[in-house]
């Protein structure tokens, strides 16, 4: 898995559609989630994706046993474009992010926890809308 730049979040990677205004007809979701990155980056850190599945894994325990989503997403999250805002990715549409976290979050009921691997590392998702 290559390693993407620090700041990039999933949503910036934007899947060309055959008709926009199919596109803007689609239904959007709202999500948060904890990223893990894979690979080695500059800030020094580095997980192998068995480290960052276990990380990811332990974190969904943390919020199915009530802690809060969003304070885990501001001390864990490796996307620091989101992490500050509790993990907030706000509204998504299907075709605006990278598939394999798109199939993951459009499944997810509000409220439900799943956990998506993609270029980026592994994330925690929580559906908010």
């Amino acid at each position: 898995m290559q390693p993407a730049s620090p700041d990039l979040d999933p949503r910036a990677i934007v899947l060309p559609t055959k008709d926009a205004a199919v596109s803007d007809a689609r239904p959007e979701i709202s999500a948060r989630h904890v990223l893990i990155r894979v690979g080695e980056f500059p800030n020094g850190k580095s997980h192998t994706l068995a480290e960052a599945r276990a990380i990811i894994d332990k974190l969904r325990v943390r919020v199915q046993t009530g802690e809060d989503f969003a304070a885990v997403a501001r001390e864990w999250s490796e996307d620091t474009a989101n992490a500050r805002h509790g993990g907030q990715l706000g509204s998504l549409a299907r075709g605006g992010t990278v598939q394999s976290f798109e199939d993951v979050a459009f499944r997810l009921s509000v409220g439900q926890l799943g956990v998506a691997e993609t270029v980026f590392g592994v994330h925690l998702i929580q559906r908010t809308r």
